[in-house]
């Protein structure tokens, strides 16, 4: 059985065909009692990692001492920043069993020097877009020459 929905993922994997039933992608799926449902929360599921991988907001990774040019763009994460922000992306998509119990609202204190938000308030709850940070990196390159 576990083959055979294998290998109805690959058939779906390899059709790009648009349709409004699911029979006309793969038989395997009408045969089989709520296959539609999880065929369709795979499918969501799949969306919902590409948009980690592809790191735009609100599923990037946001690390407040690391100025702008040197955010990770799309799902490059960075073992040093911790556990809490490189999971972020995965909470915010829903994509875990369980959702821990993490805040990500402003931290107590202040940073000795102003941080990537350009204040030295402890915010963690930030998100620049992938052109700003494409642009940062372009600007750090310029400046390096």
């Amino acid at each position: 059985m576990i083959q055979k929905v294998l290998e109805s993922v690959a058939l779906v994997r390899q059709k790009t065909i648009r349709c409004h039933k699911f029979e006309d992608i793969n038989p395997f799926v009408a045969a089989t009692p709520g296959s539609e449902e999880r065929l369709v929360a795979a499918l969501d599921l799949k969306t919902r990692l590409k948009k980690i991988l592809e790191g735009e907001d609100p599923y990037d990774i946001f690390i407040r001492w690391k100025p702008l040019h040197e955010q990770p763009i799309g799902w490059d994460p960075d073992l040093n920043d911790g556990i809490r922000l490189n999971i972020r992306p995965f909470v915010e998509a829903g994509v875990l069993r369980s959702t821990p119990k993490i805040h990500w609202r402003t931290d107590r204190g202040k940073d000795p020097v102003p941080n990537a938000s350009g204040t030295v308030e402890r915010h963690n709850d930030r998100h620049f877009k992938i052109d700003e940070k494409k642009q940062a990196r372009e600007r750090a390159k310029g400046e390096e020459k």
